[in-house]
This record gives structure tokens, C-alpha cells and sequence, in this order.
């Protein structure tokens, strides 16, 4: 028997329709695929998962606004709200360089001492601007530049900042900068 070629239209419109057919059902019909699949198996990623009674997409809502409102307290010097109300008392931050502000700072009077250092050395012209904040139930990121002064020489860097969060508190923190080169010669 001779061997046919199959209808190229006919081939066309059975992958067209099978590519259509998930996209015209609704959500809940439709065949988990790829990470969907994943996702949703995983109790992760359940509602029944909850974390303090809160969903999971609740956590990373709050996770972003606690973020924000820490940059929020930064900017305008109110140390205390991070202190009090945002960082966890056991928070460690690690500052990126080879300079007097770069290191490994544990617990939440280190890391509110680096923030003062930072408002003395630049003269109080130490300041951040918030471009995103992106997050999930544990973490948020921001994506962020800065700018200060000292001694005559004007120091801008964008960078973003991994934040970890446990029961609603900054954990643990890194601040990954594109220039350390240029806030070591600053803050040398």
C-alpha cells in the first residue's frame, strides 16, 4: 500500500484546536501543565496551607508592604517603627564592600547602629528610592537605587535587596549592590 501524506490543513486544525480547547475552558477544567501542575499539587501552594490563618498570598502581600513600610520609616528617620514593629530581634544583615558600613550585622541594635553610621557619615543625605517590590511567603525583594554624598563626592548605585521573613518579621537580609566598588571609595 502506497504511503499517503497526511492533509496538511487537517493537521493544522487538529493542533489548532488542541491548542485552542484549554484556552475556551474555564480555570477550573482547564489541565494543569508544567508548573501549574507542580504548583498545585503541592500543599505549598494550597489553601490549606496557611500560615498563622492567613493564606499563602496573603503572607506575600504582607511580606511587600512590611518592605515598603521599612523603606518608608527608613527615609524618614524613624528608626524605631523598624525596631519595633518590622525587624526580628535576631535579624541579621550583610552589607556588601570592604568598608567601615559592610559587613555582617546580627541582631536588630547592630543593624539599626549601621543605619545611624550611614546617616552620620553621608551628613543625612543618605537616600533610597523603591523602583519594585517583588514577593513571595517568605521572602520580598526590592528593586532600589541610592544616592549620598560625603566629603564632596556623590555616590548613586542601584542594587536590590533579599529580604527573608518569619512570622512576619525581617529575618535575614542582603543587599547585593552593582557598583561595591565606588561605596568602598566612599565609605573607604
Amino acid at each position: 500500500m502506497p504511503h499517503t501524506m497526511p492533509d496538511i490543513r487537517d493537521t493544522w486544525l487538529s493542533r489548532r484546536q488542541a491548542a485552542l480547547t484549554p484556552l475556551l475552558m474555564s480555570a477550573a477544567d482547564r489541565p494543569k501543565t508544567g508548573s501549574a501542575r507542580r504548583y498545585a499539587a503541592s500543599p505549598r501552594f494550597t489553601a490549606e496551607r496557611m500560615v498563622g490563618g492567613v493564606a499563602m498570598t496573603e503572607v506575600a502581600t504582607a511580606n511587600a508592604e512590611a518592605l515598603r513600610r521599612g523603606y518608608e520609616a527608613f527615609q524618614a528617620g524613624n528608626l524605631d517603627v523598624l525596631r519595633n514593629e518590622l525587624f526580628a530581634p535576631d535579624i541579621v544583615w550583610h552589607a556588601p564592600g570592604r568598608n567601615q558600613l559592610s559587613g555582617d550585622f546580627h541582631g536588630v541594635d547592630a543593624v539599626i547602629g549601621l543605619f545611624t553610621k550611614q546617616f552620620e557619615l553621608t551628613g543625612g543625605t543618605f537616600r533610597v528610592e523603591v523602583h519594585d517590590i517583588l514577593a513571595s511567603d517568605e521572602h520580598a525583594v526590592a528593586i532600589a537605587s541610592l544616592s549620598s554624598e560625603r566629603d564632596g563626592k556623590t555616590y548613586n548605585d542601584l542594587y536590590t535587596h533579599v529580604c527573608h521573613y518569619e512570622d512576619g518579621r525581617l529575618k535575614e537580609a542582603w543587599i547585593v549592590s552593582f557598583n561595591p566598588y565606588q561605596g568602598d571609595e566612599l565609605f573607604g
